[in-house]
């Protein structure tokens, strides 16, 4: 399974809070440390704050900080609400699924044991202590 950039910048931005804590981080600050485009980091900060994973403080001296409760989330549900599309082959999405052996292929039940059994793993790892093995420079 590979994980969008979406997903892996957003992963990114929530490490570089943690390091940062409990300061508010900035668009810029964030961008310029990842080399990531400051509008890309605007649209995740934006879907983080919708996520309730980040806490958007706006105006003048404005930033942004880890949610409220943020020692709880694990790295699955981090991973969940960043994360646009799970689907592994066509059959996961009865709306679009025109395979024709559906009926009688048993790969999708392997492949959602596969996927239950990734998140049962992620979700044994508080974000927190997943965090904590990184550290941004000043």
């Amino acid at each position: 399974m590979r994980h969008s950039k979406y997903t892996d910048y957003g992963v990114r931005i929530l490490i570089y809070l943690y390091m940062k804590k409990p300061g508010l981080v900035t668009n810029r600050e964030i961008s310029d440390y990842y080399k990531i485009s400051y509008d890309h980091v605007v649209k995740l900060a934006n879907h983080l704050g919708r996520q309730k994973l980040i806490h958007i403080v706006r105006g003048r001296g404005g930033g942004y900080h880890l949610a409220e409760g943020y020692e709880s989330f694990t790295l699955g549900e981090v991973i969940k609400k960043l994360e646009q599309d799970f689907v592994l082959v066509e059959c996961f999405d009865s709306k679009t699924n025109k395979c024709v052996i559906t009926p009688f292929c048993r790969v999708k039940g392997h492949l959602e044991k596969a996927l239950d059994a990734y998140f049962a793993e992620l979700d044994k790892v508080k974000f927190i202590d997943f965090a904590r093995k990184f550290s941004v420079p000043g």
